[in-house]
């Protein structure tokens, strides 16, 4: 629900915001959910990062997101009006829009989890010291010995 307020508001603002012209083409949905999710990361850089906002214009500040796909905000607002006149298709342009960004989520928490593998392997590995075995290459044959600690249960105690 609080996905699709956001959502709502940003369409709200950019159409207010650029309704004064209705000319323009009308971006496909998929395309636009895509769309939609690059906007809804970039707002939350600026929530992340709240120096940025005073200076963001929210009209300029979708417009490279826009000119990457290759439409302008008349494109946009078009759009908007277009998809506003069947609810049920801005409904699944939403759904598209929640389906990328939760992808988006699975792939960065994955991304995390390799690292933090790799961290762990990493410090398991680099304590392991007393457990590396120093190895001799025999100088007339082709074998190798490892030299290990041999530990007899007397020599601990246990009987």
């Amino acid at each position: 629900m609080r996905f699709l307020r956001k959502i709502c508001a940003v369409s709200a603002a950019a159409l207010l915001m650029l309704s004064c012209g209705r000319q323009g083409r009308v971006i496909p949905a998929h395309k636009l959910a895509k769309i939609y999710a690059e906007m809804l990361l970039a707002d939350q850089q600026l929530r992340n990062h709240p120096e940025l906002t005073m200076a963001a214009d929210t009209s300029l500040f979708y417009e490279p997101i826009l000119a990457g796909y290759g439409y302008s905000g008349k494109d946009y607002v078009r759009s908007v009006g277009h998809y506003m006149e069947d609810p049920e298709s801005f409904g699944k342009i939403f759904k598209e829009t929640k389906d990328i960004l939760d992808r988006r989520i699975s792939e960065l928490r994955a991304a995390e989890l390799a690292v933090r593998r790799a961290d762990s392997l990493r410090m398991v590995i680099s304590s392991m010291d007393f457990l590396r075995a120093p190895v001799y290459f025999g100088e007339q044959t082709d074998t190798v010995r490892l030299d290990t600690v041999h530990v007899s249960i007397d020599s601990l105690g246990i009987y």
